[in-house]
């Protein structure tokens, strides 16, 4: 009775060892530290018989447990009330490793909603829509859940597109083309950061892109909180003889109050996508959400159109009327396409 006991705990430490291992991300080789090692042996001295010092061994321990757990988490889906939607999204390292993660959603036996992770698998050659959806197959073919799966929700890239309609005709090749678009599901937060994109570059947007999240990350798009120290700056800035004058390169007051209008904008869009983030929302706060960014947007127009307006009535000179006039009419115009 007592050995049956023991082993019973003995396995419940294994799980708990292992589990701070990969939570914390700890170094397998830490097993074998003496000081870690005389803290459990103090704690429970038959450990020094039965804790192994090899981290190969440990590493096993990891990967049997990882085993347990998705046959575990495959039995679950199986025993779903509901059938398995997945959510994906294809990440690209530092190393450029392209990385695809892969998430099932349902309904479990006990009537939980459930999230959890199905793997984080590489994806070879190009980042096409075919490559992602051989990704995606094998995931649901190795969880055996071929039968079960639902509906996909990914970022709005074309590639994503061309990879939902692909897994359907794998798994359900009898369902027609209007049954697999309805299986399409669309990330709200993307689309509403598409919306700001499109509000604050218009056409072309996704080539500036990468250069404004660089500018952003090195704090060059943070202008707005310092705008006394960059006019005392231009005011105090003498030009060498090799360096040209800050002159044409300094912001009107003008120029400012665009920047403004274009903060508050934004800030429409920010608020937006984080009342949809996290689990706690659901479809009726996206369809709210939506309908308040729409009016919000809206009303923008109008609030531009009027300031485009009285730019063209400003008693000013040819030319800054002209420059007035093309600033206001490009936001105005921003916002009816965004």
């Amino acid at each position: 009775m007592k050995s049956i006991i023991f082993s019973r705990r003995l396995d419940r430490f294994k799980e708990l060892l292992v589990r701070w291992l990969v939570c914390c991300h700890i170094a397998f080789f830490q097993i074998g530290n003496d000081y870690f090692r005389d803290l459990l042996f103090y704690l429970f001295p038959p450990l020094a018989d039965l804790l192994p010092t090899a981290a190969s061994t440990i590493r096993q321990w990891v990967m049997n447990m990882f085993e347990v757990r998705k046959e575990r988490l495959r039995q679950d889906m199986l025993d779903s009330r509901s059938s398995i939607s997945l959510s994906f999204d294809l990440w690209t390292s530092a190393n450029y490793l392209a990385v695809l993660g892969v998430a099932a959603h349902f309904i479990d036996k006990s009537g939980l909603r459930r999230t959890a992770v199905l793997a984080l698998r590489e994806v070879e050659g190009e980042h096409s829509g075919e490559n992602i959806a051989d990704v995606l197959l094998q995931v649901i073919k190795d969880y055996k859940i071929t039968d079960r799966v639902g509906y996909f929700m990914s970022d709005n890239a074309s590639a994503n597109d061309v990879c939902v309609d692909f897994v359907p005709r794998a798994v359900y090749p009898r369902m027609s083309d209007k049954q697999r678009k309805r299986r399409r599901l669309r990330c709200f937060g993307h689309i509403v950061n598409l919306c700001a994109q499109a509000f604050l570059i218009g056409k072309d947007a996704e080539k500036v892109c990468k250069d404004l999240d660089a500018a952003y990350r090195e704090g060059d798009m943070k202008a707005l909180n310092v705008k006394e120290r960059i006019q005392v700056f231009c005011d105090h800035y003498e030009a060498g003889q090799s360096q040209k004058s800050l002159t044409k390169d300094r912001l009107s007051e003008q120029q400012w109050d665009e920047l403004a209008h274009l903060h508050d904008q934004l800030e429409t869009f920010y608020d937006g996508t984080l009342s949809t983030e996290g689990r706690l929302s659901t479809l009726a706060d996206h369809f709210q959400t939506l309908d308040w960014l729409l009016n919000e947007i809206q009303q923008a127009k109008i609030k531009l159109e009027e300031l485009h307006k009285a730019a063209v009535r400003r008693n000013t000179s040819r030319g800054a009327v002209a420059a007035e006039v093309d600033d206001f009419a490009f936001l105005a115009a921003s916002a009816e396409a965004s």
